[in-house]
């Protein structure tokens, strides 16, 4: 006679509650939003839905890969690692154990980044901005290379999973794209009536008038496992990133009118002091040397041969480093340097303008 296997038959509420206690017991931080989190990667059952279908039973099929994960949660690999994704600035990046963690601290360095690039690009797009309805001078001035921006570029350096890189494409996209739309939105019968010559040269150089044209992001780390996460977000995205594999400047050759870095900061000695799911992260994206300040010196050294004048540096630091990494730029000759706190009064990002 063929045995019967018993099934075990469990709710969502009965699975949820059961694993919350599971990793409570384990002393994890927010048991509740990590299961959660594998509710809807596994079950792709949202909190709401979880709410709305608690007593409805758990698809028994994925249950045995639910446990899988819940168990790498007890023994700390971090829940972004299990779900090999991550949230940073709204958008959902692909992570694993060869790129830092994006967390919420280095969106302040972006924030912080975005308000002086968007600064100087509303300067640089000010006449496109105040005549996108005028067809005639807006095409006088592409003819004519006049009133038109030369390419504000942006290096994120050390950029792991591009997180950082990709969001400042993203936003200043979001943010630049209707107004060049608007600018190079022409009337055709307009463009055909234009002299045939005038026509020519306005339709080679309006090919090379995207918006992508009036800025440009790099991104460079060490790492070339790094550097593949960060090539699959960027083509996630579609972000039109220039990604570069070298040491801090190696292989570099362009000049930037904006450099940012969330280097490694943490003191070598200070690293066994980790939680295990910070240790979970590359030591090569933590250790930033016997003081934490080694990056900081060699990136704001090398950084015055990459620069172009009036360019700003803007780096993440560690809470402690404010004073430290602000003087590093002063002795460097930058000006207007700046310290950033976080939402808990820490200092968190550190900015400055070169000066020739």
């Amino acid at each position: 006679m063929k045995k019967m296997v018993k099934t075990v038959k469990i709710t969502n509420k009965e699975l949820f509650e059961s694993s919350v206690k599971k990793l409570r017991d384990a002393f994890i931080d927010e048991p509740e939003e990590n299961v959660y989190i594998l509710f809807e990667e596994i079950f792709n059952i949202s909190k709401l839905n979880y709410f709305l279908n608690k007593d409805s039973l758990v698809d028994e099929s994925l249950l045995g890969f639910f446990n899988e994960c819940l168990n790498k949660r007890i023994e700390r690999i971090p829940i972004q690692h299990i779900t090999n994704k991550a949230w940073f600035y709204g958008y959902q990046f692909n992570v694993n154990e060869n790129v830092l963690i994006p967390r919420m601290d280095t969106e302040i360095l972006v924030e912080n980044s975005l308000e002086i690039i968007k600064s100087n690009l509303d300067k640089k797009l000010k006449f496109i901005k105040d005549n996108n309805s005028n067809n005639e001078l807006i095409i006088d001035s592409i003819i004519n290379n006049q009133n038109i921006p030369n390419t504000f570029n942006i290096l994120d350096m050390c950029t792991g999973s591009g997180c950082i890189a990709i969001s400042i494409y993203l936003e200043l996209i979001k943010e630049y794209e209707p107004i060049i739309n608007k600018a190079m939105n022409f009337n055709d019968s307009f463009i055909t009536g234009l002299d045939n010559n005038v026509n020519q040269k306005f339709n080679k150089i309006y090919d090379d008038k995207d918006i992508r044209k009036f800025f440009k992001v790099y991104a460079s780390d060490v790492s070339e496992k790094a550097l593949k996460v960060a090539e699959e977000n960027a083509a996630k995205f579609d972000a039109d990133i220039s990604f570069n594999h070298g040491d801090l400047f190696q292989n570099i050759n362009e000049k930037f009118d904006f450099i940012l870095s969330n280097p490694p900061y943490i003191e070598s000695n200070v690293i066994d002091t980790l939680s295990d799911e910070v240790k979970k992260d590359p030591m090569l994206a933590l250790d930033g040397g016997e003081d934490g300040l080694f990056f900081y010196r060699k990136i704001i050294d090398e950084s015055v041969e990459f620069l172009k004048t009036d360019g700003y540096i803007a780096f993440e630091i560690g809470y402690n480093q404010g004073k430290a990494v602000s003087g590093l730029l002063k002795d460097k000759g930058f000006k207007n340097v700046s310290c950033i706190k976080d939402v808990n009064k820490l200092d968190r990002v550190v900015t400055g303008q070169f000066s020739n």
